[in-house]
């Protein structure tokens, strides 16, 4: 880890050139005479108390227009001056995120002395991009009812989405992946930054086609940022990857000490009840989770000020958050238990899931964090920003558990300790060239650690498939666990040249990440699958822990202009990215079940050995009427997945590549819970009445075996890494002051997709089945539909798992197509007496198409095994989601009144029926090929890829607040509640259908959050 350290350090160092803070803003525009004639020369200076050097300066070039880049956020006073004219002076210019603002003016004949004021709202149109971004300043962050976390923030964006299901009040937060897409995007394309810096760690994504580095664990402290800016489309040559950028900007100190004070409570006395009479027996049952409150907490405080005026100024704050809920399983009578040889092995209650109905689990959340910053002035020109955030995120330490996991299986969640350091450098060095440099550095362990007094630790770790103490697909007695390390430095820089017309700027980028993962599971390297509570088959680990290494290096050089010419302004931008990723050196085996041990030296051969592309962005921007009030734009560009450790990054390492478990099927049939044959012998035998599978050939032999090989094109070349392209096209216009609406489309699609061909298997090794849907009327048009297209292979080669990988587009005749198309209508009204209101709608629909794959004969793992056409063209419903927010501040009486309305698809449904052998041998002949793993049941979905989904799921919050001002101090007590309507509607279901219990059938497993509130005051001073 030093040499990259060092190496990082050294470029962060040689890299002080230029890069403009990604979320800063511009102003520019046209000075005329009172003719209409274009006036160059025009001195005009932005003065603003965001700018620590007060002034920033431009001069109108031969077109009368000028442009003021790289602004930080504030409200501006705009001074044009010319010999021989009268002074205009534009005052309350507010400047947002990368917002361009424009600023015409008309300069009359006078003299100089003589100054007119203007005040008033300045066109809300960006004429002079086609960046989509919104910005939420820091206090609107603390007028709306949110948890003030990134997640419940982005996901009032329109056309944002986030993994995972829709949290409610923060009862969701704690160390969690912050995930997150735009436009039909991969759920882990969205890179989070602070103050422009991205703090994504290594992973990301799933699958050989993933990308990733957007992945965060890091939680910025919202309750003190400045703004928050989300850019969601038409991203130039800075952006590293094609999804959406949410730029974080903390506070700062200045010359004026400043802090303020937040503290919020809730407990279950504050929630109320949303269950219907069968809601509450699947409770009851321990069926239904409602993230049930029991208590939620917060304390946060900050202050800054100057350590010397007008040059060394610091801002720092602190948080602790704490949440606990109820989850929808009992704990475990029997937790605990070590075996009693005193009782029959059959009779040994460890070996049982007993639910105890006196005593529920429940999650807990624990977050502690602290943050630093140093702003210092060192030259009329030249400033440094220094920041360090310390973060400790812990989840079920104390509780645990799920709907499925029993609490002593359950894992924790963790990213802690966190530690991220930012060192910035800004150059106003002309009035027309602008230099920026950053490094960064952000290190962290994270997964789920082992539970401290773990009890379970020497305990075999079970999972029903089947039902035990009413809960099915039960995992109970023992805990898997993890420990990761991550440590991701980062650095870029650029140049800005900035004349009244164009806008230059060229810089670069690079990372580099380190990841280290750990797997661990009980102390017998065994664990057991069960069906009602009978032994089906047991899973041998090769090694324990497993360890897995990566690092990825990525480094990139841009270019971008912008050019306006009278009413057209024109965007163009290139970008060369070179990735590459290796693996250091790793071992495997050496454990009872895998005697033999693997080594492997560092391989700098075996990973992604170089990936070359140069990515080509454009926007055009035309102003219709010449007033800066109505634009049409279009924007298009290629974007490249960014290098992480996950998807194909990773896919050449020997660790990934191995076989690192066994499982073996096994049959007790004297009934002792214990797997009594000789687990050293490879081929399927019986020993004392029971019978195990056999060992395949790839697991724990002296030389190592691997079941995928891969084309060596797949990761090397230009044009081969993973991409998307992008296009869209919008008008926006302002109607009034202070109220646009943009109405968009958006088209994205995906290329560079991987083929796995089985190498041992044909058609011919496939056999075609069909099965007869149940007769019930809640499934719809699935009630009773002959379900066919179903295929299985031939008994004789289940075994037979030989892959070969390589790039679709080295294979003729293959083209996977995969789209999303959608359009957006949004509305921004910021109207004079304090209403804001914003928000709109995305309607789309997506598809895939990979029949061609099929169709040429490729049928190996990833897609559907055999021939089978089912679910290779699929095409979504039209669909929509909403998103809106509004805040207003009664005059007179300062009360604050807010709300929020996020409303988004459920999820598709699914009918997965466990069919018998002896139905499927009906129409295939035989019994299924897993039959011969000790497999009883087949499981097949009735239901076609996004053919129904579940109901929308809304949710509307809403503050009531009282600001009470005493001299400095201003405080703000307030009551959020969260569920307004108290809504129940069910964000996952049961997706298994059971002919002996079909009413449990499409019935919610986790709903909605009663309607609950919290109390909560913020104090400024």
């Amino acid at each position: 880890m030093l040499k990259y350290v060092v190496r990082s350090l050294i470029a962060g160092l040689v890299l002080l050139l230029p890069t403009a803070v990604f979320a800063q803003a511009t102003l520019a525009g046209v000075v005329k005479d009172a003719s209409g004639a274009v006036m160059p020369g025009v001195s005009v200076e932005a003065t603003s108390d965001a700018l620590i050097e007060k002034v920033r300066a431009a001069t109108t070039d031969g077109a009368g227009q000028f442009r003021i880049v790289d602004l930080p956020a504030g409200n501006y006073t705009v001074t044009f001056t010319l010999n021989g004219f009268t002074t205009v002076r534009r005052q309350g210019v507010e400047l947002t995120g990368n917002r361009n603002v424009t600023v015409d003016t008309d300069l009359k004949v006078g003299e100089v002395s003589e100054a007119i004021t203007i005040t008033g709202d300045v066109p809300t149109v960006d004429i002079h991009s086609t960046v989509r971004q919104d910005v939420l300043s820091g206090q609107l962050m603390t007028e709306l009812p949110t948890a003030r976390n990134i997640q419940n923030l982005a996901i009032l964006i329109p056309g944002m989405s986030v993994t995972g299901t829709l949290d409610v009040g923060g009862l969701r937060a704690g160390a969690e992946v912050n995930n997150f897409s735009a436009h039909g995007g991969r759920i882990d394309d969205g890179r989070l930054q602070l103050d422009g810096i991205t703090v994504g760690g290594p992973t990301g994504g799933a699958g050989a086609n993933s990308g990733g580095g957007g992945t965060s664990y890091f939680q910025p402290d919202m309750g003190n940022a400045a703004e928050l800016g989300v850019t969601t489309s038409g991203a130039l040559g800075e952006a590293e990857a094609g999804g959406p950028i949410i730029n974080v900007v903390p506070r700062s100190g200045s010359n004026r000490s400043q802090g303020a004070f937040y503290t919020s409570y809730a407990n279950s006395h504050f929630q109320g009840k949303n269950l219907d009479d069968a809601l509450k027996a699947q409770q009851a049952a321990g069926r239904l989770g409602a993230d049930e409150l029991i208590s939620q907490h917060e304390v946060s405080g900050s202050f800054g000020g100057p350590i010397s005026r007008d040059r060394l100024w610091f801002f720092a704050s602190a948080r602790t958050k704490n949440t606990e809920k109820r989850v929808p399983i009992f704990y475990n009578l029997n937790e605990g238990l070590a075996p009693n040889p005193a009782l029959a092995p059959a009779l040994d209650p460890s070996y049982r899931y007993a639910p105890d109905t006196t005593h529920r689990a429940y999650n807990d959340s624990r977050t502690h964090a602290g943050n630093i910053r140093l702003t210092w002035q060192a030259t009329q020109r030249q400033k440094f920003n220094v920041y360090f955030d310390e973060q400790y995120l812990k989840d079920n330490h104390q509780g645990g558990g799920s709907a499925t996991i029993s609490p002593e299986a359950a894992a924790t969640a963790d990213a802690y300790p966190q530690h991220l350091l930012q060192v910035g450098w800004q150059a106003p060095w002309t009035s027309r060239l602008l230099l920026d440099a950053a490094f960064s550095a952000m290190s962290y362990d994270y997964g789920g650690r082992e539970r401290d007094g773990n009890l379970t630790r020497d305990l075999i770790r079970i999972t029903d498939i089947g039902t035990q103490g009413g809960v099915t697909g039960v995992t109970y007695r023992s805990m898997n666990w993890n420990e990761n390390h991550a440590f991701v430095p980062r650095w870029k820089a650029a140049a800005a040249y900035v004349t009244g017309s164009h806008n230059v700027k060229v810089g670069v980028q690079g990372f580099v990440q380190e990841q280290d993962n750990r797997n661990f599971t009980n102390s017998g390297d065994v664990t057991y699958t069960f069906n009602n509570g009978s032994p089906q088959s047991f899973t041998m680990w090769g090694d324990n822990p497993i360890r897995y290494r990566s690092r990825a290096f990525s480094n990139s050089i841009y270019a971008q202009d912008q050019w306006t010419v009278r009413r057209l302004t024109l965007q163009g931008a290139a970008r060369y990215d070179y990735a590459k990723s290796i693996y250091p050196h790793q071992t495997f085996g050496g454990s009872l079940w895998h005697p033999a041990v693997y080594d492997f030296p560092t391989d700098s051969t075996g990973g992604v050995t170089g990936f070359h592309d140069i990515n080509p962005r454009v926007g055009v921007i035309y102003d219709v009427f010449g007033n800066g009030k109505t634009a049409v734009k279009f924007n298009a560009g290629r974007y490249t997945d960014s290098a992480s450790s996950d998807g194909r990054w990773v896919l050449g390492n020997p660790l990934s590549r191995l076989t690192t478990t066994q499982t073996r099927a096994w049959t007790d049939t004297n009934a002792n819970r214990v797997p009594d044959c000789d687990l050293n012998n490879r081929a399927a035998h019986s020993n004392l009445g029971d019978s195990c599978g056999a060992i395949s050939a790839s697991f724990g032999t002296p030389t190592q075996t691997f079941t995928t090989t891969y084309d060596p094109d797949m990761f090397k070349g230009w044009y081969t890494r993973p991409m998307d392209w992008q296009l869209g096209a919008s008008v926006q216009h302002q109607i009034a002051d202070g109220l646009s609406v943009e109405v968009g489309w958006h088209r994205r699609w995906a290329d560079k997709w991987t083929l796995v061909e089985s190498l041992e298997r044909s058609s011919a090794d496939f056999q075609q089945y069909s099965v007869m849907a149940p007769v019930d009327e809640r499934l719809g048009d699935v009630s009773g539909r002959l379900v066919g297209d179903l295929w299985d292979v031939h008994p004789s080669k289940v075994s037979l798992t030989s892959n070969f990988t390589r790039l679709e587009n080295n294979v003729a005749g293959v083209d996977r197509r995969n789209w999303w198309n959608g359009g957006d209508v949004n509305v921004n009204a910021r109207l004079r007496g304090g209403l804001t209101v914003r928000g709109g709608v995305t309607v789309w629909t997506a598809g895939d198409d990979w029949c061609t794959y099929i169709e040429n004969g490729f049928y190996g793992t990833g897609i559907p095994e055999g021939p089978g056409m089912r679910n290779c063209y699929t095409v979504s419903p039209v669909q929509a989601e909403y998103k809106a927010l509004g805040t207003y501040t009664v005059p007179k009486v300062d009360v604050q009144v807010a709300a929020t309305l996020t409303s988004r698809p459920g999820p598709p449904k699914a009918a997965n029926v466990a069919y018998r052998a002896d139905v499927i041998d009906d129409t295939l002949g035989r019994f299924p090929s897993t039959a011969a793993s000790g497999a009883s049941t087949t499981t097949v979905n009735l239901f076609e890829t996004n053919e129904a989904f579940y109901p929308q799921i809304s949710v509307v919050d809403m503050r009531l607040a009282k600001i009470f001002r005493f001299g400095r101090m201003r405080a703000n007590v307030g009551l959020d509640v969260y569920n307004l309507f108290n809504d129940n509607t069910g964000q996952t279901y049961q997706n298994t259908y059971s002919v002996a219990t079909p009413e449990r059938w499409g019935t919610p497993t986790l709903i909605l959050p009663a309607r609950f509130a919290k109390i909560g005051v913020q104090i400024d001073f």
